[in-house]
């Protein structure tokens, strides 16, 4: 009887250690595998991080604007004036987008990790803010109030697209760069980019540009 009891307890201690081994087995397997995805998976992960930070600064910035609107500033005095500029505490201030008396939202130098840079490193892209630059089928064909970024990165553009609109598609705006960010020069308009306020889109220059709408008028 009691080599019996025995005989069934080693039993039970080789199936535990059995189930032991299998759920380790598997703990490892599953952590192999989650080693190589995450791999794969890298750059595209890098990219959605770095499209995040180009589209929320003009996100902030248009959340500035309508505190501004708000406060009785009229759409046509809104100043980008830069802070480094001599001018920028001259008044009024109220109606400057980046001064804490004004607007109070953060300026911020481009990303270097979001454009394409030179051979000693320095970005090639930067911010453009445009009162004048309409987008076709947003607000009443006014000139809106534009952020442009230029030179982004075409897989960084490509995750923006993907976000705004499911496809990592960049339509051709038709445009060079320098229209672009040429106020009241050229709308952005096309398949594809007619009433996004907000898109990735390619230049007649082989280059990228990120539009962000922020006042419709």
């Amino acid at each position: 009887m009691l080599r019996s009891k025995n005989t069934v307890r080693e039993k039970g201690n080789a199936l535990f250690l059995i189930l032991i081994a299998v759920i380790l087995f598997a703990a490892l397997s599953y952590a192999i595998t989650q080693s190589n995805r995450s791999g794969g998976n890298a750059s595209r992960e890098t990219n959605l991080v770095a499209g995040t930070t180009v589209t929320q600064y003009p996100s902030a910035i248009r959340t500035a604007i309508t505190r501004m609107l708000l406060r009785g500033v009229s759409a046509s005095d809104i100043d980008f004036i830069d802070p480094a500029d001599a001018d920028f505490d001259d008044a009024p201030v109220t109606a400057k987008v980046f001064h804490p008396n004004g607007g109070g939202a953060v300026y911020q130098n481009v990303d270097p990790n979001t454009v394409e840079l030179d051979n000693h490193n320095v970005p090639l892209g930067a911010w453009t803010f445009l009162s004048e630059k309409a987008v076709t089928n947003i607000g009443t064909g006014k000139g809106d109030v534009v952020a442009v970024l230029t030179r982004v990165r075409t897989g960084i553009c490509e995750r923006i697209n993907e976000q705004i609109t499911g496809s990592t598609d960049i339509p051709a705006s038709g445009l060079s760069d320098a229209q672009a960010i040429a106020d009241a020069a050229s709308d952005f308009t096309g398949a594809g980019i007619t009433g996004q306020p907000f898109l990735c889109v390619s230049t007649t220059d082989n280059h990228n540009v990120y539009y962000h709408v922020l006042l419709e008028q």
